[in-house]
């Protein structure tokens, strides 16, 4: 199996994966799916801002796709399914995810505390603007 030929990764019947891989790509993305899921879960706990609420929907619809999209990719190539059970999918997949975690890591690091310094800044204005009397 030759890693760089161009059949290996487009060949539209490719064969079966090893056991070993198999279950370690099953168990790859399962792990994915159930982080996936905790993430979403974890995003109703009490007491989180809505940032990091919003990073934790991210953060689980990420895992949750790919987790799913692979698991369904090596169900693909159980059941032999020509086109859907091409190798260069699996790196498809993978090259999503990263590309999703990379957006993540920017929105975390990046666009959070941005955001945070903007509201700051904001309510250290709007102390000096006059309030409405209450009645």
């Amino acid at each position: 199996m030759n890693l760089l030929s161009l059949k290996f990764w487009f060949d539209p019947a490719a064969p079966p994966l090893t056991p070993a891989m198999q279950t370690l790509f099953l168990v790859l993305f399962a792990a994915l799916t159930v982080l996936g899921v905790a993430a979403y879960v974890l995003r109703f706990r009490p007491g989180l801002e809505k940032l990091t609420r919003r990073a934790l929907e991210r953060a689980g619809a990420c895992l949750l796709t790919c987790g799913l999209i692979g698991l369904l990719l090596i169900a693909m190539i159980y059941e032999r399914v020509p086109y859907f059970s091409m190798r260069i999918l699996f790196v498809a997949d993978l090259a999503l995810l990263a590309w999703w975690v990379y957006r993540l890591y920017q929105y975390v690091w990046v666009e959070i505390p941005h955001l945070k310094a903007q509201h700051q800044q904001q309510e250290q204005y709007n102390k000096w603007l006059p309030k409405r009397k209450k009645k």
